[in-house]
């Protein structure tokens, strides 16, 4: 089982996207009986609850142990889905926005 969230041009460590973090609102709207939920998804977007836009990435070492978390929000972008760590920069790809962040580490 790989993750496809995960890059690494080191042996040191790995970097590991979170796309998006729990929301307590989506989580509660999950556990609504299904006829609920539907009339709350068929809501405009606007009055539906959102995923924050917080960006964050976990470093693991070669024994999986968490050894870096860098974690904020970027004014238009979030849902970073890929890390690769390059010659002190941490770039981070996002499923929604075509760009790529460039983080000094």
């Amino acid at each position: 089982d790989s993750a496809d969230s995960a890059g690494s041009t080191a042996p040191v460590r790995a970097w590991f996207a979170d796309a998006q973090q729990r929301s307590a609102p989506l989580d509660l709207l999950g556990r609504l009986p299904g006829v609920i939920a539907r009339v709350v998804w068929a809501l405009p977007d606007a009055l539906v609850p959102q995923p924050r836009g917080l960006v964050q990435v976990t470093a693991v070492d070669g024994d999986g142990t968490p050894v870096r978390t860098v974690r904020g929000t970027v004014p238009g972008f979030d849902n970073a889905t890929g890390a690769v760590e390059l010659d002190g920069v941490l770039y981070l790809a996002s499923k929604d926005h075509p760009c790529l962040l460039a983080v000094d580490l």
